[in-house]
């Protein structure tokens, strides 16, 4: 290293150096390492590069938390009339009424309610897994089962997240985020549900997509205690200088958000009571510019974008307070859809490279035999037969053709030392995105929330000035004359005389100030507006259980209340889309976190599956790791439990009207167990043994279905097993024959 300068000394031009400075090496790293803060610490570059991305997070937040201000505070104010907690009038309408018309609560709880009972009524079938090939029926089975007891029992807090408090967050604001993630301290998977209180994302003109794929980043605020941070000293660096710092106070920093001073004040809560606060942690998920993972090749076929930064898809872990960046992570996974592509030209190759190994060795075989027939014909006495069959077997072992040779797959493009091409790395997106009302430009949606308040605070003034009216009109006011003089003790008693000193003519010496009665109008615009907000969101009295109409009868009821429900169907199936990529999200985690395998115990009433009643099972993530298609259970009808007993009834009556159909007992067997899941009865279906297999055609007649274990079948000696067959089936010309599909 060449030596420095002292401080005075001149600078010459021929100075001595006594070592040549080593040249640094480059940087690299592996991408994928789950924490790349470890190795960019040690190379100049990448404290650079480490320094860049912590200020492109704090910027990108700081921005988009200030361009959400005033959406923050519409939230606030939204919750403020779902509560019931009014702001005091300002003078000089401190002493004036101030009363209070739940429009938006009645509302939204009675959709919200509708909806979490049409979409989470039966948790023990909240959706199914839909196969995906004709030989993955019971693999679907298994991980439905395994699905739902996962939302049930294993995650705690889905049935509150999801099925309570996204809801009213929907319902109320029209925008819900779920973020998706492994939890390391409790060791299973997490959904939480964010709102723009600790969630924002970049801007852009217009965003559809369901899991923020058409946004360039997005952040979350995590909210984490000293003790929540050195768990997690293993896996982020540097978590002792966020530390070193204390906690900002809950009325400090920014961390009191106006939803959260809001819904304190609902319920009567002071969170700046409590002095220690917690540590504001950013999880920053997007597009950034890394340094290339490694030293451009030295040749000159090497690309120019390898020498160049790349944009990578990374998840950033950074303390707001400080700064620092705790982790650092290329969040990118293998695409499923085109590893099934790679499987599949992968699978082509190998067929194809063992037809062409199979026709070369028939050919090198070929060849050897019939040089050992000509070696042997040689070998022979000329003079006997020898000769001439040798050669004639090695003339009929030419004549055989060989094995055509294999068409080469497409996707070669005649190229026979071409491979497959690697399957492409896609961003790992576990965040899902959900709107009431779609927005026509930007990325919030609006709920039905924002149109209640506005209803709300006109009922509320109506109200407020029918109560001030009728209270000046209750106690009235008088003009007096100065000199009059009235007793000290004015009290009010039957047959009492009141003196007045000074007045000679009270009639004119007293004039009342008349305001006039309430005036019945203002009643009239709060009923108006009340049914204003029933006609918003669709829900009128009948949801809530109001009795008919005078002379209505119960079928005029039923299609009143199916009229009603009919526009709820349209958010709550929207609700379900949302739902439905949070499940998506939960089989990604499935796949990457889960156990080799992963024991869990339901009451199974599948003979498909196994035994009835209850039953260990066991699944593992290499089941998960597929193309995942679910399907959410609700038929969004919202129709009543007798309407779906009577319509899932009408069905098993079906074979009466239609003859033909009697003995389909495939059919049969479908709809009795339909109707007995209407009626919540799955310990009956597995009485029902197997469903046997459906006819070929329309008419034809199907085999009974099997009896269920330990039941002798139809025809057999009682207490035994019939006759001709040890395992307790009928003998071979009792049964019917199989059908032709099967």
């Amino acid at each position: 290293m060449a030596e420095e300068i002292r401080e005075g000394e001149p600078e010459t031009d021929d100075r001595v150096f006594d070592e040549e400075e080593e040249a640094e090496p480059a940087f690299s790293y592996d991408e994928n390492e789950v924490n790349l803060v470890a190795s960019f610490k040690k190379h100049p570059d990448g404290q650079q590069a480490l320094k860049r991305i912590g200020e492109k997070v704090v910027t990108d937040f700081d921005a988009a938390w200030e361009a959400t201000e005033k959406f923050r505070k519409n939230m606030a104010d939204i919750w403020k009339l779902f509560s019931g907690v009014l702001d005091p009038k300002a003078p000089p309408f401190e002493h004036m009424a101030n009363a209070h018309v739940p429009i938006l609560m009645e509302n939204t709880i009675r959709m919200a309610y509708r909806q979490a009972y049409e979409l989470f009524g039966n948790w023990t079938n909240v959706f199914g897994v839909t196969p995906i090939g004709p030989d993955d029926e019971k693999t679907a089975k298994l991980l439905s089962l395994h699905g739902n007891w996962q939302i049930r029992k294993r995650i705690k807090d889905f049935k509150r997240e999801l099925g309570h408090r996204g809801l009213l967050i929907y319902d109320l604001f029209g925008d819900v985020t779920c973020h998706s993630y492994w939890d390391q301290q409790r060791k299973y998977n997490r959904h939480e549900i964010l709102t723009a209180n600790n969630f924002v994302c970049a801007n852009t003109h217009v965003s559809t997509m369901p899991d923020y794929s058409d946004v360039s980043w997005l952040a979350k605020v995590i909210h984490m205690d000293p003790h929540e941070l050195r768990k997690m000293k293993k896996a982020w660096e540097d978590v002792d200088t966020t530390l070193k710092h204390l906690p900002p106070e809950w009325d400090e920093g920014n961390i009191m958000s106006e939803m959260r001073a809001a819904v304190d004040k609902s319920i009567g809560i002071d969170s700046s009571a409590y002095q220690q606060g917690q540590y504001r942690i950013l999880q920053y998920e997007g597009w950034l510019s890394l340094p290339p993972a490694a030293p451009a090749p030295a040749n000159d076929n090497a690309e120019e974008e390898d020498e160049e930064p790349r944009d990578r898809y990374c998840k950033v872990i950074l303390d707001y307070q400080t700064h620092t960046v705790l982790a650092l992570q290329i969040n990118e996974r293998i695409d499923p859809f085109d590893k099934r592509r790679f499987d599949f030209e992968t699978k082509q190759l190998e067929q194809y490279q063992a037809a062409l190994q199979e026709r070369q060795a028939f050919l090198q075989e070929q060849e050897q035999t019939r040089l050992s027939a000509v070696s042997l014909a040689n070998s022979l006495d000329p003079a006997s037969g020898g000769p001439a069959e040798a050669i004639m077997m090695a003339r009929s072992v030419e004549e055989m053709p060989p094995p055509p040779e294999p068409p080469m797959p497409e996707w070669m493009k005649g190229n026979p030392m071409a491979q497959p091409r690697p399957p492409e790395s896609v961003p790992e997106r576990m965040f899902a995105h959900g709107v009431n009302i779609e927005p026509i430009q930007g990325i919030m949606g609006l709920g039905t929330g924002s149109i209640h308040a506005a209803q709300n605070k006109a009922a509320n003034i109506a109200l407020s000035m029918f109560i001030d009216q009728g209270t000046l009109a209750n106690f009235r006011n008088f003009l007096a004359r100065g000199e009059l003089t009235l007793p000290k003790q004015f009290t009010l008693e039957p047959g009492k005389i009141h003196k007045i000193v000074g007045s000679t003519d009270l009639a004119k010496d007293l004039v009342p100030l008349d305001f006039g009665e309430a005036n019945p109008q203002l009643v009239q615009l709060v009923e108006m507006l009340v049914r204003f907000g029933n006609t918003v969101t669709n829900t009128p009295e009948v949801l809530s259980g109001e009795s008919g109409k005078s002379g209505e009868t119960a079928q005029g009821l039923s299609a009143r209340i199916e009229q009603a429900t009919k526009m709820l169907s349209v958010p709550t199936g929207k609700y379900a889309d949302f739902l439905t990529q949070v499940l998506e999200n939960n089989a990604r985690l499935n796949a990457i976190f889960l156990d080799d395998a992963e024991f869990f115990s339901v009451n199974n009433h599948d003979p498909q599956l196994g035994a009835m009643g209850r039953q260990m099972m066991s699944v593992g993530r290499e089941m998960y790791d597929r193309l995942y298609d679910i399907e959410i259970s609700a038929d969004l009808k919202f129709t009543s439990t007798s309407q779906r007993i009577s319509e899932a009834d009408a069905l098993v009556q079906m074979p009466n009207a239609v003859p033909a159909m009697g003995g389909n007992f495939a059919f049969l067997h479908s709809v009795i167990s339909k109707s007995l899941e209407a009626r919540n009865r799955y310990d009956l279906i597995s009485l029902l043994g197997a469903p046997p297999q459906p006819p070929p055609a329309f008419g034809a007649p199907t085999s009974p279905p099997a009896p269920p274990p330990g039941m002798a079948p139809p025809g057999a000696p009682p207490g035994g097993s019939p006759p001709g067959n040890d395992n307790g089936a009928p003998p071979p010309q009792q049964q019917p024959p199989p059908p032709q599909a099967a």
